[in-house]
């Protein structure tokens, strides 16, 4: 009697494992994605502090200082991201059916990311709306508390995990434009996620036309043609303590620049002078 059950146990169990493999294969999605990569300016001049202490023990106090301030500025960073996603997603009512914003921290990075699938070769830009509304405005929070950001922001083929993590050239790419292009305080947007933007921009009879062109006034040319996140455009005037932000960003460039001038280090202070140069250009300084 066992002898005979036992080919369709086996079966069983050998149905079930292939269900398995079958699954966990099918949760690792592949397509076209929008990354964001973010992370913070002077982190490592900070870290590299510690390598002048000389002993933990007779220096305790010192370490924790360091760290305290470079990890106290990733949390101020995490939580911003965290409250703007709130924010955003509470009148994203419409994109409910679309592909959510997911949030993946790393260090002091910040990685975001967004499927573009829509079944097919379509592309559902619903909620990029909302992903650069949000990168823009903590772009402004965190300079208004006096920690400047960095990144890029593209569009292309990646494959996610089961837990939400991302591998592909939608990444690296970003990563490129951030470590490479960026150089300086802003978030550069790359161009292949223009052009998607500008092809559904001028398609009047595009699901997402209106998306596209929203998106757009998101998205400028810098002094260097490099297009970049505009975090000043004029349809983030509305929002609360807009003013209040502006002004006390650039209190904070102007200190910086004046800071590293006087240091003599004209490379770094070059980069706050930019930033200001865009505040000028924007007609918010």
């Amino acid at each position: 009697m066992v002898c005979k059950q036992a080919p369709v146990l086996v079966r069983m169990l050998f149905k079930k494992i292939l269900n398995w493999l079958f699954m966990k294969k099918e949760s690792e999605k592949v397509g076209h994605y929008v990354c964001a990569l973010v992370d913070i300016l002077g982190q490592k001049v900070e870290l590299n502090k510690l390598d002048d202490i000389e002993s933990i023990r007779n220096q305790h106090d010192e370490v924790l200082k360091i760290c305290r301030n470079a990890y106290g500025k990733v949390k101020i960073l995490r939580k911003a991201i965290s409250e703007s996603d709130t924010y955003l997603n509470s009148f994203a009512k419409r994109c409910e059916k679309s592909p959510r914003i997911k949030n993946t921290f790393f260090s002091d990075l910040i990685v975001m990311h967004l499927s573009l699938s829509k079944g097919g070769e379509a592309f559902d830009i619903c909620r990029l709306v909302g992903m650069l509304l949000s990168l823009a405005e903590v772009f402004l929070v965190m300079l208004a508390k006096g920690i400047p950001l960095r990144g890029g922001v593209d569009v292309g083929i990646a494959i996610e995990s089961q837990d939400g993590q991302l591998y592909g050239r939608a990444l690296s790419k970003t990563y490129e434009l951030e470590s490479n292009v960026a150089q300086s305080i802003r978030i550069v947007i790359g161009q292949e996620l223009v052009d998607l933007l500008d092809i559904a921009a001028c398609d009047s009879q595009n699901e997402f036309y209106d998306d596209a062109k929203f998106c757009r006034l998101f998205i400028k040319k810098d002094t260097d043609s490099v297009y970049i996140l505009d975090y000043l455009a004029k349809p983030l005037h509305q929002l609360t303590d807009f003013v209040v932000r502006a002004t006390k960003a650039i209190a904070f460039l102007e200190g910086e620049n004046n800071r590293f001038r006087k240091c003599g280090d004209y490379k770094t202070a070059s980069k706050y002078e930019k930033a200001l140069k865009y505040f000028e250009n924007s007609g918010v300084a």
